[in-house]
């Protein structure tokens, strides 16, 4: 039998085998602690050693390379208005248990076709590498702004807006579109119910906020706990 094309001609082929040592292992967790996102490839690089040298000693300290969570970005003031509405609620609460299913939350979202993707969590199983492709970016693109509402167990809409919504449309939908979801509503519930909207200036428009003072007399808020005065610092 003809000996394989591929094996050593010569003892000392190949790559040098590393050996960790107790200082390059400090060194590593050292850079980690300083810099936890840094990557295993990028420690490996800097320190001129392999990258799965790298990786057996995180794992080894039982150190894992966890994904992070897209979190809302606050603004300065969202944790005191914040704090301000759940004690509202919890002051309503203590005069009824039910008033958390009272409450109207509304918004409105822009969609487009690129869509929300977690590319950790797409593949394609195969024999070979098929070098799938998904298209994010496109010549055409489009936009639809969707609003809807949801209290207790029902949801109200949902209901397509203009891309760009300004207050007197906005007013427009609360007085010519909203009556028409709510009729299937309870009777008791549409009488108890509190409307909530955040902060977008067309809801803070002087003419929106007539109205909802109208409609629901001091059961409406926005995002800042706000009706029909600002919230003074």
């Amino acid at each position: 039998m003809s000996q394989c094309a591929f094996k050593c001609k010569t003892a000392n082929c190949g790559r040098n085998r590393f050996v960790r040592t107790a200082d390059v292992g400090e060194e590593i967790l050292a850079r980690v602690e300083a810099d936890p996102e840094l990557s295993t490839r990028r420690i490996g690089a800097e320190m001129e050693i392999s990258k799965d040298v790298v990786h057996r000693t995180l794992k080894e300290q039982l150190l894992h390379p966890y994904h992070k969570t897209p979190v809302q970005d606050l603004l300065i003031q969202d944790p005191g208005s914040h704090m301000i509405f759940c004690r509202a609620v919890n002051t309503q609460r203590q005069l009824n248990e039910n008033f958390a299913n009272m409450i109207w939350f509304t918004d409105e979202a822009c969609f487009t076709r690129r869509a929300i993707t977690n590319f950790h969590n797409e593949h394609v199983y195969a024999d070979e590498n098929p070098h799938a492709i998904k298209v994010r970016h496109f010549q055409h693109e489009f936009r639809i702004n969707v609003w809807a509402g949801i209290i207790g167990n029902f949801i109200v809409g949902p209901v397509i807006l203009p891309q760009r919504l300004t207050g007197d449309i906005y007013l427009q939908h609360l007085q010519n579109t909203v009556p028409d979801l709510l009729e299937d509503l309870p009777l008791q519930l549409l009488r108890d119910m509190w409307f909530m909207h955040d902060g977008a200036p067309p809801h803070f428009q002087i003419g929106v906020r007539n109205y909802l003072n109208q409609q629901y007399p001091n059961k409406w808020r926005d995002k800042y706990y706000r009706t029909g005065q600002r919230i003074r610092k």
